[in-house]
């Protein structure tokens, strides 16, 4: 493969790797929660001002479980816990059992004080002091269980000098000081958004640089192993290795941070680079093989340009994905976008050096594994499908129907937490709290008021109750605390302790005496210091999104309802926009077909010049995508980042697979007029390099099970599934469709090059455009004849005319034997003839004869009769013409009997 730009190639690989490479230093990650909010959501402001505000800006917590935790021992290792806590130098405060006050109703007086003011030696006095604290309605389930066996520690941490982000050093010396004490409780974690990010973060790391490469090398040797051509394997490997360099690189000079989703982009990559790469160096060397020659760089730009194609359809809808906002999802889309459009760039540079190398050692050839003919699996399927069209179409709609049905249950998730295995201890310690304390994640309900301490008023204090009385009605939530609660104790407390007086105060006077028994600190979390707002923190356990968000809803309509027109109501919570993140994937997962669906309509319409090229190949995209969406439906998955991306990887295997084969049917339909055996032609060349890349792409994704992230894995699970059935779809469906439908390629129609004169001014094509002329020729037969050829022999029995493209032709009329014949005419490119035997069907009344190298199309009457459909007006006018040239001859042959008559 001589190409005159293999040396250019090489320096440009060479210098865009050189700087982008250098761009790798400043690559980032991002695996806060922030990444996993739109930037769009209206709420992101209200949210870091209620954070700011009520004093949450930045806290994590710490849990322990002991049998004998209200033990003098224990209480006493738990106290020095909690001053180490304050000692390190980025926790700004702890509340926990030591700091919390309770308020005590004594002798029609209310009186304040500590839980553990000491720690008495008595178990009987540890005993009540347990019984109180649980009693607490601002204790129970927040910072001790209801049996008393699990407390909590929260942490408020100090601002960071550096910003948002991840602090190693900080979570480092968080959980030495958990291991250092994880002797002396039976169970001590700590849970937070501190911890959530340092796991992400670690899994992260290890997913890209060991899941990756393995990756890599699974796809990699399975293909060597099935094809034995290094050159398929080692194409893609490369130009993946190139669009991975590249893509890290750029972001690093962009700026554009790596977030968990990132995970997937490694896999993904190699995906999609052996999915173009292995077809190509297969047709290439099968080419050499079968003529002896390398194949022309013509033939491999359009290749690639199929390849280049399938990037398009997916870098379209990929880019539904980045109109979310969301950093997670968004950084990923950008990534990919341009990972794939650098995949196309490295092949086309890459490709020649690999193919040039192979070639001048005359190895690397493409052959199957011994002991199998894989031709006669298609010729069979084939014959099966075809004899048998409507038991396909009904299984087909079977299948295609009980899918949608199943995918109809299919619910989306954006909670950060289903993002780790369920193997995960973060998972295993979050379920024992479930059962345990009130919930892990908060969310706040926040009441402004333009008025100063507007919180002072009874009825604003009510609006609160009414809210948190809701809460308890939905049933879904597992606690909530606000000033009402607080007012409540101490209403209690102060008329003697009876549970029937838990009710805020109805008195203005009343209220601000009892707020005096809190100070700043405990007052914080649920108002704020002139009482104009006031907060209610919701802790829950939902896992579901979808249903978290629906119940939210419901409960932002009961608010806004309550707030009336004079206060301002929002319901904020980092845990809450995460999950809102659900449903702006759901919609860009909806958009993203569609505007992928909507690109392959047209675009393969406009390639193969027929708009049922277009339908075809959607019809063959859709049918494995809905059977996938329906294995998701029913074993319920969600849908999430990962799952999402199992529609873009089905989508780019079948419809390249689809293309490659309709654009090889579309050159085997010049050579036959028997569609289906252009079909049978097309599958069994085809059936190699897409059966190999299927199955080494499966087994690369079955080897994603055993990522970090749980989202990977079900990508991984899914996307082996929408591959096979990519695969079962276009060695059983695509035969029976493309049986039944004739298309012409626009590449072929703009290469091919029509001299003017001859076929311009041949009758045949009188009335056509170029392009007309071009389409017509494309959707002939071209045949070759060699001097002394037969192009029609006499008295021979056919339905087709020819036009001579090039070379000389004679007409020879047979007298009495081979021995006798006379020159009828000579033929010259742009003259037909046969177009008696095409109209009906008769003796041919000459032979004509080929005087040089004769290159001639052939117009089958039965073949013509069938494009009529798919071209009716090339076939129209070219039977138009034919008729027109007809007639011509009639009314020569009628002057020159005539002629004869008159001479008589």
């Amino acid at each position: 493969m001589n190409w005159n730009y293999r040396g250019f190639s090489f320096f440009f690989l060479l210098a865009v790797s050189l700087l982008t490479g250098f761009g790798l230093p400043h690559l980032r990650t991002d695996t806060t929660s922030f990444s996993l909010i739109s930037q769009f959501d209206p709420d992101r402001d209200a949210l870091e001002q209620v954070l700011k505000e009520f004093g949450a800006d930045k806290r994590t917590r710490i849990y322990l479980r002991d049998d004998k935790l209200w033990t003098e021992a224990k209480l006493l290792l738990l106290r020095e816990l909690h001053t180490e806590l304050e000692g390190l130098d980025f926790v700004e405060r702890v509340d926990d059992l030591f700091t919390h006050r309770l308020i005590r109703g004594k002798g029609g007086e209310l009186e304040t004080g500590e839980i553990l003011p000491g720690i008495p030696q008595e178990k009987g006095e540890l005993e009540k002091i347990r019984d109180k604290a649980v009693n607490d309605p601002l204790v129970a389930g927040s910072l001790l269980s209801r049996d008393g066996k699990w407390t909590a520690l929260t942490l408020s941490l100090k601002e960071e000098k550096e910003g948002k982000g991840i602090n190693n050093k900080r979570q480092t010396a968080l959980e030495d000081l958990v291991t250092a004490h994880r002797k002396d409780f039976q169970e001590i974690f700590e849970i937070g958004p501190q911890r959530l990010d340092a796991e992400f973060h670690e899994a992260l790391v290890k997913d890209c640089l060991l899941l990756g490469p393995a990756f890599a090398l699974l796809v990699s040797l399975t293909v060597l192993l099935l094809l034995r051509c290094w050159a398929s394997a080692l194409v893609p490997l490369a130009t993946a290795g190139l669009a991975l360099l590249w893509t890290f690189g750029a972001m690093g000079w962009a700026g554009i941070p790596l977030t968990i989703s990132g995970a997937m982009l490694p896999p993904f990559v190699i995906c999609f680079a052996f999915i173009s790469g292995v077809h190509v160096v297969f047709v290439c060397r099968q080419t050499k093989q079968r003529d002896r020659s390398p194949l022309g760089a013509r033939s491999v730009m359009k290749l690639v340009g199929i390849n280049f194609f399938t990037v398009i359809v997916m870098a379209t809808g990929l880019s539904a994905y980045a109109a979310t906002g969301i950093e997670f999802i968004k950084g990923f889309a950008l990534a990919a976008i341009f990972a794939g459009l650098a995949n196309g760039v490295a092949l086309l540079m890459v490709l020649p050096h690999v193919l040039y190398f192979v070639e001048s050692r005359k190895s690397g050839d493409c052959k199957a594994p011994s002991g199998k003919n894989e031709a006669d699996a298609p010729g069979k399927l084939l014959k099966l499908t075809i004899s048998s069209p409507a038991s396909t179409v009904a299984i087909v709609l079977f299948f295609t129907a009980f899918s949608l049905y199943q995918g109809a249950r299919l619910t989306a998730s954006a909670d950060p937490t289903s993002y780790f295995r369920a193997s995960s201890p973060l998972l295993r310690q979050i379920k024992e709290l479930k059962e345990a304390m009130s919930g892990t994640k908060t969310f706040r309900i926040t009441l402004s008021s333009d008025k100063e301490n507007a919180f002072l008023e009874p009825r604003n204090i009510e609006r609160l109750t009414i809210i948190q009385k809701f809460l308890e009605k939905q049933g879904m939530f597992a606690s909530s605390t606000s000033l009402a609660d607080l007012l409540s104790l101490a209403n209690r407390e102060f008329l003697g302790g009876s549970q029937k007086h838990y009710l805020p105060p109805k008195k203005k006077e009343l209220i601000a005496q009892y707020l005096l028994l809190f100070n700043r600190q405990e007052l914080s979390d649920y108002a704020s210091h002139d009482l104009r707002r006031a907060t209610i923190l919701v802790r829950h356990e939902i896992a579901g999104s979808e249903l978290l968000n629906d119940y939210v809803k419901e409960l932002k309509n009961v608010i806004s309802n309550v707030a009336g027109v004079d206060m301002k109501a929002s319901v904020t919570g980092e845990n809450l926009m995460e999950n809102a993140g659900a449903t702006l994937l759901h919609r860009a997962w909806g958009r993203s077909l569609l505007l992928q669906g909507a690109v392959v309509l047209l675009m393969v319409s406009l390639m193969f010049t027929s708009p049922f090229g277009g339908v075809a190949a959607l019809t063959l995209s859709v049918i494995p995508m809905i059977t996938t969406l329906g294995l998701m439906g029913a074993t319920q998955v969600p849908l999430n980042i990962g799952t999402a991306m199992v529609f873009i990887v089905t989508f780019g295997f079948i419809l390249n697979g689809t293309l490659h084969l309709f654009s090889r049917y579309c050159d085997l339909c010049r050579t036959t007029p028997d569609y289906s055996l252009a079909v049978l032609k097309s599958l069994r060349e085809e059936t190699l390099p897409m059966g190999v890349t299927a199955i080494a792409l499966i087994a690369g994704f079955f080897l994603l099970v055993f990522s970090n992230f749980s989202f990977v894995a079900q990508m991984g699970l899914f996307a082996a599934a929408g591959l096979v059935f990519s695969v079962l779809t276009l060695f059983w469906v695509a035969p029976l469709v493309l049986s039944r439908i004739r298309l012409v390629g626009l590449y072929e129609i703009l290469q091919m090059s029509v001299k003017k004169g001859p076929l311009e001014k041949s009758s045949l094509f009188k009335g056509m455009t170029r392009y007309q002329i071009k389409k017509a020729i494309l959707i002939s037969e071209l045949h070759e004849f060699e001097p002394g050829m037969l192009l029609v022999e006499q008295g021979s029995i056919g339905r087709s005319m020819f036009l001579i493209l090039e070379g000389e032709a004679e007409v020879v009329l047979q007298r009495g034997g081979e021995l006798e014949e006379r020159r009828l005419a000579i033929l010259e490119p742009g003259q037909v003839f046969g177009e008696i035997g095409y109209v009906m069907e008769n003796k041919r009344s000459a032979d004509v004869r080929a005087m040089t190298r004769v290159h001639a199309l052939r117009f089958d009457y039965e073949q013509m009769k069938n494009d009529l459909k798919f071209f009716p007006f090339i076939v129209a006018k070219i039977n138009f013409n034919m008729c027109r040239i007809m007639g011509e001859r009639l009314a020569g042959a009628v002057d020159t009997l005539t002629n004869y008559e008159d001479r008589k």
